[in-house]
Parts: C-alpha cells; sequence; structure tokens
C-alpha cells in the first residue's frame, strides 16, 4: 500500500508498480531529451531555454509551467556534467550548458543509480 498526501491510497502491486513506474521514465524520458537537445544546440543553451523547449515534449501541460522543469533539469545537467558529458560556460550569464563533444555516447541512462526493473 502507497499512502501520499496528493494521491489516492494505492493498493496492489500492479497499481503501485505503475505509480512508480511513471515518475522513473519521466526521468529517462528527459535525460534522452537534455542529450538531444544539447547536441542541436552547440553553441550552448541556458537552463530557461531548455526548460522553454523541452516543457511540451515531456507533458501536456500548459506552457506557463515549462519552468517549472528548473526543478527537474539541474539533477540531469551536473550529472552530465560529473561523467564529462556536458559542460557550463560560467564566466557569463546567463550560464550555457553545452555537450563537450558531438562525438559523446552516452549510457542508456544517466541516472545510473536509478535500477530499471522489468
Amino acid at each position: 500500500m502507497i499512502v501520499g498526501c496528493h494521491w489516492p491510497v494505492l493498493k496492489g502491486k500492479e497499481n503501485i508498480r505503475r505509480f512508480c513506474s511513471e515518475p522513473r521514465e519521466f526521468v529517462f524520458r528527459t535525460e534522452e531529451l537534455v542529450l538531444k537537445y544539447l547536441r542541436q544546440h552547440t553553441a550552448g543553451v541556458t537552463w530557461r531555454e531548455m526548460c522553454g523547449s523541452l516543457g511540451p515534449q515531456l507533458r501536456g501541460w500548459p506552457a506557463s509551467v515549462n519552468l517549472d522543469l528548473a526543478f527537474a533539469l539541474p539533477s540531469h545537467l551536473h550529472r552530465g556534467i560529473e561523467l564529462g558529458y556536458f559542460a557550463a560556460t560560467t564566466s557569463n550569464r546567463p550560464i550555457l550548458y553545452h555537450v563537450t563533444s558531438a562525438e559523446v555516447h552516452f549510457p542508456p541512462n544517466l541516472s545510473t543509480s536509478v535500477v530499471r526493473r522489468n
């Protein structure tokens, strides 16, 4: 059973599996889109630009909430920087993010701490 303050009580393994798989798939999809977007914009992009462009691709939410991705994107960007896949140009504001090489090949998912289970 899962009891949360923003969702109805969930019972049963299948309902819980579905509930848990949705955010996991969101993480994987976001990783794919961040990489694709950075590869397409080799001169670098701002966090704001990514939020505005990736929002419509991730969910069917209104454009007015795309900037809420600012809470989701940092982990993907920082993980990519840690792995040497992304770099941030911090000498100017706003900060620009870019891939370190057009030839970078990512592992299936940047979130290696997340375990996929079928």
